[in-house]
C-alpha cells in the first residue's frame, strides 16, 4: 500500500489522521482496521474475535505482557493464526497472520502493526545492567553542589573525570540565580498561537492549597533571579486578583421585562440573590418586589422604579479582589430600617 502526491491534495499538513481500513478476516469483512506504524504485534480485541463467532479453544497460550504507549500493562488472551485478504480480486493478496487477542476497551475492532516499534509492544524480560554511579561533591563543603559519576571507571579515569568537573564548575546551575541573562538566542518559551485569531479570555484556574503554594514559591524564584516579568492584567488573560459578576446572569436581569405575575416576580428574586454579593444594600433596592410576594400582586411605581434602579446598577456591576496574606482590611456596615449590610473593604494606591 503506497500514496503519491495525487492522494494526499485537501489534506492539511502536517497530520496526524489514523489509517483506518477495511479488510476480510476469517471470512467475514472486517470494519475498524487501526494500521499503526508503531505497534510491534498484530491486535484483534475481544468483541472482535467474538463477533467473528471464533472458537475459545484455537486460541493458543501468550504469556509475555503487552505495553501500551500509555504504560498500560495486559496479558493477551492467547494467539490465533487467521486468514487475511487485502484488496478486491484481481487487486489482492492473501496471508496468514497472528493476532494477540485482547480484552480492553478500544475504539477499533483490529490493530495492524508495521515495522516500528510504539503503539503496543511485547514485554521481555532483560537484565538489569544499569551502571551504579556515586555522588561527588565539586565544591568542597557544599554538599548540595554535588553530581553523579560511574563506578567502574578505573582510579585514573576518575581523577581524570572528577578534575575535569571541577575546573568547568560554570556550566552547572545549581539554582535559578545561577542562570541569569540567558540570550534569547540560546532558549525562550512562547505561545505557539494564530496572530489572526481573537484572544479568547481565559477562565481562573483553583489549585489546592498545597499546589498554590508551591507555584507561588517557584514564580518567587523566577522573579528574584530576573528570569521572568510581571504582566499586568492583560486583556486576553483571566485577572487573578479580580472576581466579576457572571455576564451571563446579569443580562438575564437587563433583558427581563416588568414582572407581571407573581411568578415573575419570584424568577426575579432569584436572579439577584444569584448576584447578592455585586448588589450594595441588595435588601433595600428589591424590597418593592419582596413586599409583593406578601399580598395580592400589584406592581406600582415604586417597584417599578426599583427595578429599572436595578438593572442601571448592574449595568456596570463592582468588581470584587481576593484578599492578602497579612494585608489590612475594614469592615464596612451600612444599616437601614429593613436590613444591615457588610462588606470588607481594602485600600489601594492608585495613581
Amino acid at each position: 500500500m503506497f500514496f503519491n502526491e495525487e492522494d494526499s491534495r485537501g489534506v492539511r499538513q502536517p497530520h496526524n489522521d489514523p489509517l483506518v481500513i477495511t479488510l476480510t478476516i476469517g471470512g467475514f469483512n472486517t470494519q475498524r482496521i487501526l494500521i499503526d506504524n508503531g505497534s510491534s504485534a498484530d491486535i484483534m480485541y475481544l468483541p472482535a474475535f467474538q463477533k467473528l463467532k471464533l472458537d475459545l479453544g484455537r486460541l493458543r497460550p501468550f504469556d509475555s505482557l503487552l505495553v501500551s504507549f500509555s504504560g498500560d500493562k495486559v496479558y493477551p488472551k492467547g494467539i490465533v493464526t487467521l486468514k487475511v485478504i487485502i484488496g478486491t480480486y484481481p487487486k489482492q493478496q492473501t496471508h496468514q497472520l497472528d493476532f494477540l487477542v485482547v480484552d480492553c476497551p478500544f475504539s477499533y475492532n483490529v490493530v495492524l502493526a508495521t515495522k516500528e516499534n510504539h503503539a503496543w509492544t511485547i514485554e521481555k524480560e532483560k537484565e538489569d545492567k544499569v551502571e551504579a554511579l556515586e555522588a561527588v561533591e565539586l565544591v568542597e563543603g557544599e554538599i548540595a553542589k554535588t553530581t553523579r559519576i560511574g563506578t567502574t571507571l578505573s582510579p585514573e579515569m576518575r581523577t581524570k573525570l572528577i578534575q575535569f568537573l571541577k575546573e568547568n564548575l560554570d556550566v552547572f546551575a545549581w539554582s535559578h540565580e545561577d542562570i541569569p541573562n540567558i540570550s534569547r538566542q540560546v532558549i525562550q518559551h512562547k505561545l505557539n498561537v494564530d496572530p489572526w485569531k481573537k484572544p479568547v479570555q481565559q477562565r481562573r484556574r483553583v489549585f489546592a492549597p498545597e499546589r498554590s503554594q508551591a507555584i507561588t514559591n517557584e514564580v518567587n524564584k523566577l522573579l528574584q533571579a530576573d528570569l521572568i516579568r510581571e504582566v499586568y492584567y492583560p486583556e486576553w488573560l483571566a485577572n487573578v486578583v479580580r472576581i466579576e459578576a457572571n455576564p451571563e446572569k446579569v443580562q438575564a436581569i437587563l433583558n427581563m421585562t416588568s414582572p407581571k405575575s407573581v411568578k415573575e416576580v419570584q424568577k426575579l428574586t432569584g436572579r439577584i440573590v444569584a448576584l447578592n454579593r455585586f448588589v450594595s444594600k441588595a435588601t433595600d433596592k428589591c424590597l418593592p418586589f419582596f413586599k409583593t410576594l406578601k399580598q395580592a400582586f400589584a406592581w406600582t411605581d415604586k417597584c417599578e422604579a426599583a427595578f429599572q434602579e436595578l438593572k442601571h446598577y448592574l449595568s456596570n456591576p463592582p468588581l470584587l479582589s481576593l484578599s492578602k496574606e497579612g494585608e489590612s482590611i475594614y469592615l464596612y456596615l451600612a444599616a437601614s430600617a429593613t436590613a444591615v449590610s457588610t462588606a470588607l473593604i481594602r485600600k489601594e494606591d492608585k495613581k
